[in-house]
């Protein structure tokens, strides 16, 4: 007799990835918020860096960034915030982690 089973596949679109940071640099760039916060976008691998003034800047950024990204059909479960915290200078950053995938364990309760 057969088993059912099924495939569990979470993978998101690294080409909208990119068009989502690419609109939520210019919106940055032109928002009055974030006037002289120097607010920067940094993608390296699995991971977004995103660093401005101050903590509740980097904060806004961050909404930004969820924002465009639900504009582009990607899923708000996508970004994995990690603590903000001060930086250099009083500026604050926060790292965003990818979620391009499961892992075993939530596999196999599902």
């Amino acid at each position: 007799m057969p088993e059912f089973s099924f495939d569990v596949v979470s993978e998101f679109d690294s080409v909208e990835l990119t068009n989502a940071l690419d609109q939520a640099r210019r919106e940055v760039g032109t928002r009055f918020d974030f006037k002289d916060t120097y607010t920067v976008y940094d993608q390296s691998g699995q991971a977004i860096l995103i660093e401005s003034a101050s903590e509740d800047r980097a904060k806004a950024a961050l909404q930004v960034l969820r924002e465009k990204a639900a504009r582009r059909q990607l899923s708000p479960k996508l970004f994995k915030a990690g603590e903000p915290k001060t930086v250099g200078k009083g500026r604050g950053q926060i790292e965003v982690q990818l979620n391009a995938g499961i892992t075993d364990d939530i596999a196999r309760d599902l």
